[in-house]
């Protein structure tokens, strides 16, 4: 899903949202019609695309985005549009057009799991780094989907998805390191919402 609306962003550069927060209630007033239906930006990417998934939770300074998106109650005439399979690189398929966002593209049903993936893949290959004292620096937003990746409540769960998603594109360096990650030290980066005007990958 791409949340980037020509008339919304790009026609008002001084009102665009610059935090978390901001782009939470930006995404709420931006609306689109779908089938005869009024969906905001916001509940088809927590609403509908997340119907399956955990509930999304940012840590303080952030809002509670559990607060404010609810599932579609199986009367709601919108809820054959919620999205009934549990899928992990879901979110890396969303884009905003902000710094620290997954890259922007265009999907096509008979490949979208491919792309999805290739867009996770590309997406950790830039954010997820290894400092010389075994630290690891992963990106916040594996921290606010932390549960989307978890089977069982095992927390290395996690790392197995970032090193199966970098194993065949990242250094053997890291590769091990990701596999033998248990006790090691990690470190979230900031999510940075300052805008970014970027370019459809194919």
């Amino acid at each position: 899903m791409c949340i980037r609306d020509r008339r919304r962003v790009h026609g008002n550069v001084r009102a665009l949202p610059s935090t978390q927060l901001e782009w939470t209630n930006f995404l709420k007033s931006v609306s689109i019609r779908v089938a005869g239906f009024t969906f905001t930006a916001f509940e088809i990417k927590y609403t509908v695309l997340r119907a399956s998934m955990p509930d999304h939770k940012m840590p303080n300074p952030y809002l509670d985005v559990t607060l404010l998106c609810s599932k579609y109650m199986e009367t709601d005439e919108k809820a054959p549009f919620a999205y009934d399979k549990k899928e992990a690189y879901i979110s890396f398929a969303m884009y905003l057009p902000v710094v620290s966002s997954s890259p922007l593209r265009i999907y096509r049903p008979e490949t979208v799991t491919t792309q999805m993936k290739a867009n996770a893949t590309e997406y950790l290959q830039k954010t997820v780094k290894l400092k010389k004292n075994n630290v690891l620096i992963l990106p916040e937003c594996l921290e606010w989907y932390r549960d989307d990746f978890l089977r069982g409540g095992d927390e290395n769960d996690l790392m197995l998805f970032v090193a199966n998603c970098l194993s065949k594109s990242s250094s053997p360096e890291l590769t091990v390191f990701f596999r033998a990650c248990r006790g090691k030290e990690i470190r979230y980066e900031k999510f940075d919402c300052d805008f970014k005007y970027d370019c459809v990958t194919k």
